[in-house]
């Protein structure tokens, strides 16, 4: 109801978009503590009898939880590959997974992220202009990343990168062109909900600005 309401922008209180993410927040909790009662109250006797499964189960999926989380919990850099984005728009195809922006129009088109033939095994195929945003929580400390133009990018290719934390701008590389061997970058990131990631055209249009982050990671 409150998104046929709010369809495309509008905010009809109590229903606007704030208020509808918190009541999906409060109605997910309630639909969680529901299925656990029913669940008790259905297995109750089962469990009961056959407690020894239902510990084994039960720890089983915590080792799997603790497992897919084991690089977060032990202090390990983490991939923001491995994060989906909150947001991201792109004027040229959408960004790419470790893979070139030109990828996502079929496996026939599949290329490895390089930059002036340095390839990398994980990052971001992008393209001037394009925005990503990410939710990090304040739980890191910084952010790493190489960056630079694609081999596949076009000769005359421009683009500067640019790096947000909650609205404010941490990091604006120089004009970043096709034959330039990918750069580092460090930026602390200490107490940041929302990081964004830009490219912007750095000459007089976007053609063939094909451009990536690459080996992006997160620090705590």
């Amino acid at each position: 109801m409150s998104a046929a309401l709010n369809y495309p922008d509008q905010v009809v209180w109590p229903v606007s978009h704030a208020t509808t993410i918190q009541v999906s927040f409060i109605l997910s909790y309630l639909q969680i503590g529901l299925f656990v009662w029913f669940f008790v109250w259905f297995f109750g006797g089962w469990v009961k009898r056959y407690w020894f499964l239902a510990a084994g189960g039960l720890a089983v999926m915590m080792l799997a939880l603790i497992g897919k989380n084991w690089p977060y919990l032990t202090g390990q850099p983490i991939s923001l590959t491995k994060i989906r984005p909150v947001h991201e728009a792109q004027e040229y195809l959408p960004p790419q997974l470790n893979k070139t922006v030109e990828s996502y129009r079929g496996v026939f088109q599949w290329n490895r992220l390089s930059d002036n033939y340095y390839f990398y095994q994980r990052g971001i195929g992008g393209h001037a202009d394009s925005e990503i945003v990410y939710s990090v929580g304040g739980r890191f400390s910084y952010f790493q990343t190489d960056y630079g133009v694609d081999t596949e990018g076009a000769a005359e290719a421009k683009v500067v990168f640019i790096i947000e934390g909650d609205g404010r701008q941490l990091f604006r590389s120089k004009v970043i062109g096709r034959f330039d061997n990918p750069q580092t970058v460090t930026v602390p990131i200490n107490g940041v909900d929302k990081l964004k990631l830009r490219i912007v055209k750095g000459g007089e249009n976007n053609y063939g600005a094909h451009a990536d982050w690459l080996e992006p990671k997160l620090f705590r």
